[in-house]
């Protein structure tokens, strides 16, 4: 119902942030890349009636952290770019707040998140495809950095389309373990298939369709979610899982202890919400190094890091 949703996205407390210059100047990149999840605002029906965050400073601080301390060569937004994929005003506010990156010549490479589709699907998909033209005419794709494949998937898709991904996601990986290119790969979802957030499942269609053959090819390293949001990594079968939603969307707490459903690599003293962060991946040749860095806000954050962990890329026998 549109009408309903509607309801829900407009009135919306936080205002618009600044607008970068677009004269700005493209800021000198480097071969790491950036991995950022969920900035969309809090709903005024969140806000009101579920008594979650806003977190309007926290969303325009992370970004402009991430504008002038880092350099990447892109950002990968894990999805959630926005509250309502079919409003304007809501893409606008997105333009608005990422401005201090496009300004400066960042190019971010989307997966879409639910709140991207909501609405009606068409609508929401036109606005996003006017700034990713590259999600037309599917919404998910990949690419080669440096050696490594990065795959963009679009967990939000059921029934025939959702089948049709997980065969392109099956060929696309055997042709990957053929080429003697590539080092390693990548995986981006906006659903995790593994988390411990309260009130939170682990996504089905990934976890049954996706993670089969994520877990067959030889060179996957890790999947990277967003979704659940706060922070989490989980170790599974030699393979590494992150979920890094920690763009500005309302937190999370988490399952500790016997009631976690899953064991978790990054612990934490308790359940409480982990601190606004993004990811920062650099290439080292024989490993990946993930720094996960995050706004220095009260406990949540310690000297600017959550933590920082290395994923190793295994030496393949090129195929015969």
């Amino acid at each position: 119902m549109i009408w309903a949703a509607t309801l829900v996205a407009c009135a919306n407390p936080s205002p618009l942030p600044p607008l970068a210059l677009s004269q700005a100047p493209e800021i000198a990149q480097d071969e790491s890349f950036v991995v950022l999840g969920d900035t969309q605002r809090t709903t005024w029906v969140e806000t009101l009636f579920l008594r979650r965050e806003q977190n309007e400073e926290a969303r325009r601080a992370l970004i402009q952290k991430l504008a002038s301390e880092e350099r990447p060569a892109f950002v990968v937004h894990l999805g959630d770019m926005v509250n309502a994929g079919f409003s304007s005003e809501e893409w606008d506010y997105f333009d608005h707040l990422v401005s201090p990156l496009t300004a400066r010549g960042v190019r971010i490479l989307p997966v879409l998140g639910n709140h991207d589709y909501w609405g009606t699907d068409a609508v929401a998909l036109r606005h996003a495809r006017q700034r990713f033209p590259e999600l037309a005419p599917r919404t998910y794709r990949s690419l080669i950095h440096r050696g490594l494949a990065l795959l963009f998937l679009d967990s939000n898709l059921e029934g025939g389309a959702a089948q049709e991904q997980t065969h392109w996601f099956e060929v696309t990986l055997e042709a990957l373990e053929r080429n003697a290119e590539v080092r390693g790969a990548l995986v981006f979802t906006h659903h995790p298939p593994f988390t411990n957030g309260l009130h939170r499942t682990d996504d089905v269609y990934v976890s049954e369709q996706l993670l089969p053959p994520f877990f067959r090819a030889r060179k996957t390293l890790a999947l990277l979610s967003g979704h659940v949001h706060g922070y989490e990594r989980f170790e599974v079968r030699g393979k590494a899982f992150v979920v890094s939603a920690g763009g500005g969307g309302p937190r999370v707490t988490y399952a500790t202890g016997s009631d976690a459903r899953h064991v978790p690599a990054y612990v934490t003293p308790d359940g409480s919400p982990r601190a606004f962060h993004y990811l920062v991946v650099a290439d080292e040749g024989e490993r990946l190094r993930f720094t996960v860095k995050c706004l220095e806000r009260g406990e949540l954050c310690d000297h600017g890091q959550l933590e920082t962990f290395w994923v190793p890329i295994p030496t393949w026998v090129s195929p015969q």
